[in-house]
Parts: structure tokens; C-alpha cells; sequence
């Protein structure tokens, strides 16, 4: 396989408008998967809105409320010894939100910023793949 099948493979992937494909030649395996994290979780409404640039502001006029808490690695996710997260509930920067377990590693999922857990896109035991979205936080407001 060379790097124009590769790049025929992709197209073909993009224009289709599925999101996985896996292909094996002889020893090789191939696995291409297009925007897992945004796919699996925006509305309709949403993508066209983000399309379109609506909702989209100046970070200096508006500062950004929110953040998006995305797996870093494919894996077996669980909430641990905590109870699972539900909306409203307040995390601290570093606070362990979850696990995802590995074949050979195990990382926690941590919180990047203090706030309040808005929105949740995972499930104990659920299989997540790299850059999946998993909470949406809206970040502590800072007095100045």
C-alpha cells in the first residue's frame, strides 16, 4: 500500500460521509476515522450553527465559558471511586472526573479548569476513542 492509496482511501472516507473505515492488505491494517469527538455528539442545530459561525465571538470582547474535557486515549471509561458526574456539580482544575483504561495503561480524565459540569457524553463502562468529547465545564467566573 503507498501514500496514494492512503490519500485515495481518505477521500473516499470524506466524501462518502462515513466516519470509520477499516481496510486490511495482506500484514497491512489500515484504520481511518474522521472527527469521532464532534460528530458523535453535535445536533443538527449545533453544526450548523458552528458552520456558519454562528454563536462564534471575539475571545478578547467575549472570553470563552466553557470547556470541552476530551479523551486523550481509546480505552474502557469509568468514573472510578467517585459516584458518576451529573450536571450542576462543581470540579476544581486537577480533579480526577474518570478513568479510561487501556490494554496496558490506565489515565485519569481531569478536570482543565474549576467550574461546573454542564454537559456529560459518556457512560460507565463505554468504549471511548481518541478525541472524543466527554463533559463540556463552564469555567469558574473570576472576580477582577
Amino acid at each position: 500500500m503507498n501514500v496514494r492509496q492512503i490519500e485515495s482511501l481518505h477521500k473516499a472516507l470524506v466524501e462518502s460521509g462515513f466516519h470509520h473505515l477499516e481496510v486490511t492488505f495482506g500484514k497491512i491494517k489500515l484504520k481511518l476515522v474522521r472527527n469521532p469527538a464532534i460528530s458523535d455528539v453535535l445536533t443538527d442545530s449545533e453544526t450548523s450553527a458552528a458552520d456558519s459561525g454562528i454563536g462564534q465571538s471575539d475571545p478578547q470582547t467575549h472570553p470563552v465559558t466553557t470547556m470541552n474535557v476530551i479523551s486523550e486515549r481509546v480505552g474502557i471509561f469509568t468514573f472510578g471511586k467517585r459516584a458518576a458526574l451529573e450536571i450542576g456539580v462543581t470540579v476544581k482544575r486537577g480533579e480526577i472526573l474518570g478513568t479510561i483504561k487501556g490494554i496496558s495503561i490506565q489515565d485519569h480524565v481531569t478536570a482543565p479548569v474549576s467550574g461546573t459540569v454542564t454537559a456529560i457524553f459518556v457512560t460507565e463502562g463505554e468504549i471511548v476513542e481518541f478525541g472524543r468529547r466527554l463533559f463540556i465545564l463552564e469555567k469558574e467566573k473570576i472576580e477582577e
